[in-house]
């Protein structure tokens, strides 16, 4: 959703103390693992760009342990060269402080770096950190995310290929 889970309920939940619902998402998150899947083409792609010699890093606002574990669980883990969570920031998404940190631990500098995202905090810390962003159709937003004027959109990760050649 692109915000820490404490902010998104503060703003959708107010009067609500946004640690308990945070602290239920979490223990929700938890027990339902079993639920994620990976959009489609989403390994072939990262293989893809990994054999183009390509660096990834993972970018979430989702706790340490949660996120490896995702990206453990649906087997893509070692596709990526940093992850960086929001236990390895001090200011998370959409402040750009995680994704310099991501390039930082990459080698690579803001001009040669992609922000790959399905919300409006993703394309708002790519431009923000200076790198170019690519808007998914097939996410949270939907369709909606062109309207936060992303360098490029696709509807396809697959497509995320033309781009970086």
């Amino acid at each position: 959703m692109g915000r820490t889970l404490a902010e998104f309920y503060r703003i959708h939940s107010p009067g609500i103390d946004p640690s308990s619902l945070a602290k239920s998402h979490k223990e929700f998150q938890e027990k339902n693992f079993h639920l994620l899947k990976l959009f489609p083409k989403a390994e072939e792609t990262l293989i893809k760009v990994k054999e183009e010699g390509f660096s990834i890093a993972a970018v979430s606002n989702r706790s340490r342990d949660s996120l490896l574990h995702s990206l453990k669980l649906v087997q893509i883990f070692d596709y990526f060269d940093a992850v960086v969570s929001v236990d390895d920031v001090v200011n998370p998404k959409p402040h750009k402080e995680h994704v310099l940190t991501a390039l930082k631990h990459l080698k690579v500098k803001p001009d040669f770096a992609y922000m790959v995202g399905d919300t409006q905090h993703d394309v708002a810390v790519g431009k923000s950190a200076k790198v170019k962003t690519v808007g998914v159709t097939y996410g949270f937003l939907g369709k909606d995310i062109a309207a936060h004027n992303p360098d490029f959109l696709i509807n396809d990760i697959s497509q995320l290929l033309k781009i970086l050649k």
